[in-house]
């Protein structure tokens, strides 16, 4: 072999040898961004509160270049999550909605369960808000989503924490319907624990409307079949699934003078 040929082997064996080790290298980092972002959305499953927002961050950068529409809506839904936990709740509402406008919805393989978890989300912050508006909005989509998705249950449940937003705008009618509508639904699957679960909203309005009488029989159906309080009707300790209470603390004459535990149990999802 000639010296231009050896030169020539040389080159081409060099070349080859930073194919190789870019290769693995691009497949080393892949995996790691896998594995972070997996690492992220259990930790978000998990209820433990994230601390720092650097490693997803550079998550999201990967993905925003190299992903798939699946990947950036997982991964911006994790950052924004982030940053509820760091309680910036602009910046986690601008990053979930960078989360919605990544997902392709005309996909047969969209990530429907990821999608309604942004906007349930987006949804609790409204709620913490004060704007039942735009809660209603984005529990609207939630529903339409968690039902392409195939979760009927969360989709149900979707359609009852529609009922905070109601209340706040005044529309009890509404409220009141909903309820209905939604112990039906319940009714129709056996779920007799979750029938009993749709009263808290309506023993507010009976309270409200000093229907003492029907706020005691709905009081007493949620608290005894529910399976939210124990024997002695305090919140069962199994509760801690249900992380988001909102608490109405009223107090009524019945029989006697007594504190009317009525609770709204929000799953973070």
């Amino acid at each position: 072999m000639n010296r231009k040929g050896f030169f020539i082997v040389l080159a081409l064996v060099a070349v080859s040898l930073v194919a190789i080790f870019g290769v693995h290298g691009c497949q080393r980092r892949a995996d790691r961004m896998r594995a972070v972002l997996d690492s992220a959305l259990e930790q978000n499953r998990s209820y433990t509160p994230f601390t720092s927002d650097s490693t997803m961050k550079e998550v999201v950068e990967y993905y925003d270049r190299y992903g798939t529409p699946n990947d950036r809506l997982r991964a911006h839904y994790a950052l924004g999550c982030v940053y509820r936990d760091l309680h910036d709740a602009p910046i986690a509402l601008l990053t979930w909605e960078k989360a919605i406008a990544a997902a392709d919805t005309t996909a047969s393989d969209c990530d429907f369960a990821t999608l309604f978890r942004v906007y349930g989300q987006m949804a609790d912050i409204y709620f913490r808000q004060f704007m039942p508006e735009k809660q209603l909005e984005a529990q609207y989509l939630f529903c339409k989503y968690a039902l392409q998705a195939g979760d009927t249950l969360l989709y149900i449940g979707g359609l009852l924490r529609r009922n905070s937003a109601l209340l706040a705008l005044g529309d009890t009618a509404a409220v009141l319907r909903n309820i209905n509508h939604v112990r039906q639904l319940y009714l129709e699957r056996g779920l007799k624990a979750e029938v009993a679960q749709v009263y808290p909203s309506a023993i507010q309005i009976a309270l409200d409307r000093h229907q003492l009488e029907q706020a005691r029989e709905m009081m007493n159906v949620f608290e005894t079949e529910s399976g939210l309080f124990d024997e002695q009707g305090n919140i069962a300790p199994t509760r801690h699934l249900f992380p988001e209470l909102v608490s109405y603390n009223r107090f009524v004459q019945l029989e006697k003078d007594v504190a009317i535990p009525l609770a709204l149990f929000i799953k973070k999802v």
